[in-house]
């Protein structure tokens, strides 16, 4: 994909040659730099936990059982621990606790969209660092240079889900 230019200091436009066909591609300059720094963040990003003295009780569906046994890296990443139907663990960011709640909300979540590692986070988690990749991102309304534009459209190729940012726009549209 070739970078043109950028329009309206916030979308990149591409062009797209295969199979003989040419296709104009437009980027939103912001949603596709917060996706590549909400990926990022995805994958450093650890929560502290909590060890409980006493266990909390929570109640599973065959359904949600089978969610923990299959993504059990993605809830203990949360910093949830669970054994058999006790948490023994519970994560907490900056002085504030999650708990049993958060952890179906979690379970929820990932029930809803197993293939999108984006939303494998309780709701709290996932804004917190949507909320961040948002800050960090280029806004629109950002002049950008050649350089800046290409890295932008490069980036998205190196992400696991490079179709919306985390807030639900869509990176790209395909004009053919």
């Amino acid at each position: 994909m070739k970078v043109i230019g950028q329009f309206n200091q916030g979308f990149i436009i591409c062009v797209l040659e295969k199979n003989e066909r040419t296709n104009l591609v437009i980027v939103d300059q912001h949603a596709a730099d917060k996706i590549y720094n909400f990926e990022k963040l995805r994958r450093e990003f650890s929560f502290q936990r909590q060890m409980l003295i006493v266990p909390i009780e929570v109640e599973l569906t065959e359904s949600q059982s089978i969610i923990i046994e299959t993504f059990k890296s993605s809830i203990e990443k949360n910093g949830f621990n669970i054994k058999g139907n006790f948490l023994h663990s519970v994560p907490f960011y900056k002085g504030k606790i999650l708990g049993k709640n958060d952890f179906y909300n979690l379970l929820s979540n990932i029930e809803k969209d197993p293939e999108d590692l984006n939303v494998h986070y309780c709701d709290q988690f996932r804004k917190i660092m949507a909320e961040k990749a948002c800050r960090e991102s280029i806004m629109i309304g950002k002049a950008l240079n050649t350089k800046q534009l290409e890295d932008i459209v490069r980036n998205l190729a190196y992400l696991d889900l490079p179709w919306k940012c985390p807030h639900g726009r869509p990176t790209f549209n395909i004009l053919e």
